[in-house]
């Protein structure tokens, strides 16, 4: 209703709680399947121990379904004093059947402090974005300090996101005053 419109009607939906207890306990079931995902062999990840540089995902085998796992710990990735930018980098053997990413960060509180998301696969709208899912199914506490790109999935956290969050966002609460822009997830038949 706009000023009270004359002729116009309210519908309350009597289900909408019933529907939002469903869409919870989904999202939360999807986190906790996501987590118990095993990292693919083949693929590895490269993270900076000595000096600062590059935090690089390679993606050179995929599952059965297409779908690449990595399991990490939140803030290794995130908030590392040493990682300059973080990127995503497919083997060419598996670029036409990957179908899914899944980047599973363990840790209750987690900060994105450090390392810009960079490359053709985090920055393309229409494909690497749309195919990565970031599950966070421990955190609580998520503060975003970097442009987040791809899904983000922390069903139990708290968010407080700074910058923009480019891509999909589920979860518990989100304080920002930034935008949360397309693409949607594309969640493969297999899930």
């Amino acid at each position: 209703m706009n000023g009270g419109n004359q002729g116009a009607t309210v519908n309350v939906d009597p289900n909408l709680a019933a529907t939002c207890a469903a869409v919870t306990t989904g999202i939360q079931t999807l986190s906790s399947i996501l987590a118990q995902l095993s990292n693919v062999t083949g693929n590895n990840v490269t993270i900076p121990t000595s000096q600062p540089g590059p935090l690089n995902f390679y993606v050179n085998a995929v599952d059965s379904n297409g779908v690449a796992v990595f399991n990490l710990d939140g803030n290794t990735v995130l908030n590392n004093g040493l990682v300059q930018q973080i990127e995503l980098i497919v083997g060419s053997s598996v670029s036409s059947t990957l179908q899914l990413v899944v980047i599973n960060l363990y840790g209750t509180s987690i900060t994105f402090g450090q390392g810009n998301l960079v490359g053709t696969w985090f920055t393309s709208v229409t494909t690497g974005r749309a195919l990565t899912i970031w599950n966070l199914p421990q955190a609580t506490s998520l503060t975003i300090n970097q442009n987040w790109m791809g899904a983000l999935l922390a069903p139990y956290a708290a968010v407080t996101a700074l910058v923009d969050i480019d891509g999909a966002a589920a979860v518990l609460s989100l304080t920002t005053n930034a935008e949360l822009h397309n693409p949607p997830i594309i969640i493969p038949a297999c899930l």
